[in-house]
């Protein structure tokens, strides 16, 4: 099943609801982004850490979007897992023949597999396998491909060219959980030698496995020490032709938290004196485990809706659509100190950035209640959010904190205003956001679990969830 997301804007509070399904069951959160032309996005307050239940989840956009014009949001879900090995597929060799190597035992959809591939003739090459890529090339005889599992997959076709009959020739799969594209870090080509060098190699992380695959031109090994670190010895000596080989591997796990070791020597026991080959894979923690996008244009439920929204990012069950009915002139104090010299004219200065923007700004309010209300939503003293609908108005949508308040009664129609002195400062960060619906909202609106079942708006935990809080306590 496809990750599938929708985006509708609901004007009870002036959110876009961002609602998704499909992901797979491997994710336990997801990260939901804006974006207003596909190449910029911004992580959605509270969007990146979006819990998912059996592939679904939802999150609610208050600030940020733009009305009147196409918003496309991004859903990546994402597994927190470390990477994990699968048990590798046999080891299968062959006399100069195509090979076909079975894949990783429990392999499942999205898991990450390399296929190791080696022949006695360093003359000879490999043919990429149908569905696999090549993760590094330039040497020939010996070669590493990757696929993501997806159902149905088969065992991979590895055939070769311009070897010989009675060169031996190797292949397996190896197979992790949770796995990003495997890197090529490394290919170290060695003379004639008893053992085998390896080379070294950096990451920029931790959360990373490393595989180290080498290859010598002599059977007959009993034995190879691995690098420090390293485990899981895959691969043996090949006599399959009369040309032997020996191909062998070691990986680490996540756990070992490596992210650089030296190189070194591997001592191999037996067999005889040979050229050998080491590369050194790196295979990372998947970025994610599906991503998709989705666009919608927010708009206005009608020509005479209030065009401006009042929000409060922490605390969404406050929003409000007003009516402004003006705005002051705005104002930037400065921070610039002027400090005069003795018998000097000219004094000197100790300077900085300017204050950002000041101004006030005049809500209409019916009544005096309604005043009342207005102020004691912006009285708690959180930043705020002034989202401005119309694109062409006289002010630009802007955060601030209120400095002051104002309730003022405009005779002689009898109506109230209330002016805002208001100072713009920074966005919140995305990690500021308020519950749509919490515990202590369930326990004040209900009596019961009988009660919330037979609320006929709870027709699923989700629609339960997606009530807004409106309970709020200002301390006189």
């Amino acid at each position: 099943m496809a990750l599938s997301i929708t985006a509708t804007y609901n004007d009870d509070f002036g959110r876009v609801q961002i609602s998704f399904t499909g992901a797979n069951t491997d994710a336990d959160y997801a990260k939901v982004e804006w974006s207003k032309d596909q190449i910029t996005w911004s992580t959605i307050r509270g969007g990146d850490v979006v819990p998912v239940s059996a592939g679904a989840g939802h999150i609610d956009h208050y600030d940020g979007y733009v009305f009147g014009v196409v918003n496309y949001y991004r859903v990546t879900a994402i597994d927190s897992a470390s990477v994990t090995s699968l048990t590798a597929g046999a080891f299968t060799t062959g006399n100069n023949s195509t090979l076909a190597p079975p894949l990783p035992g429990g392999v499942a959809a999205g898991n990450m597999m390399v296929l190791k591939v080696s022949h006695r003739n360093t003359a000879a090459t490999v043919t990429t396998p149908t569905g696999w890529t090549r993760i590094a090339s330039g040497s020939g005889h010996f070669e590493h491909f990757y696929r993501a599992y997806q159902a149905g997959d088969a065992a991979p076709s590895v055939a070769f060219s311009g070897g010989s009959a009675g060169d031996s020739c190797s292949a397996q799969v190896l197979g992790w959980i949770n796995a990003g594209t495997p890197l090529h870090v490394q290919t170290q080509v060695n003379t004639s030698a008893q053992d085998v060098a390896y080379p070294g190699g950096t990451s920029p992380t931790k959360n990373t496995v490393w595989l180290l695959d080498a290859w010598k031109q002599s059977a007959g090994t009993s034995g190879a020490t691995a690098p420090p670190s390293f485990t899981d010895q895959q691969g043996a000596a090949n006599t399959a032709g009369a040309n032997g080989e020996t191909h062998l591997s070691w990986r680490t796990d996540q756990a070992t938290n490596l992210n650089s070791f030296t190189s070194g020597v591997s001592v191999w026991t037996g067999g005889s004196a040979a050229v050998s080959k080491a590369r050194l894979l790196r295979v990372p923690v998947r970025d994610f485990t599906d991503q998709g996008t989705t666009s919608m244009t927010p708009v206005l439920p009608g020509p005479n809706s209030k065009p401006y929204w009042l929000m409060n990012p922490g605390r969404p069950g406050q929003n409000i659509r007003v009516e402004i009915t003006g705005f002051t002139e705005i104002t930037q104090g400065g921070k610039t100190g002027v400090f005069e010299i003795v018998g000097r004219s000219a004094p000197v200065i100790v300077s900085d950035i300017m204050e950002s923007p000041a101004y006030e700004f005049t809500i209409d309010a019916p009544d005096k209640q309604a005043a009342k209300e207005l102020a004691a939503r912006i009285a708690l003293g959180d930043p705020m959010y002034l989202l401005v609908a119309d694109p062409n108005a006289d002010i630009d949508t802007f955060y601030f904190t209120a400095l002051s308040l104002k309730r003022t009664l405009d005779a002689p129609m009898s109506s109230w205003s209330v002016t805002v002195s208001a100072r713009e400062v920074s966005q919140p960060a995305p990690a500021v956001y308020g519950s749509t619906y919490i515990w202590n909202d369930v326990t004040s609106n209900y009596a019961s679990w009988t009660a919330v079942l037979a609320d006929p708006q709870n027709t699923s935990w989700s629609n339960l969830v997606d009530k807004i809080s409106s309970s709020v306590i200002i301390v006189p």
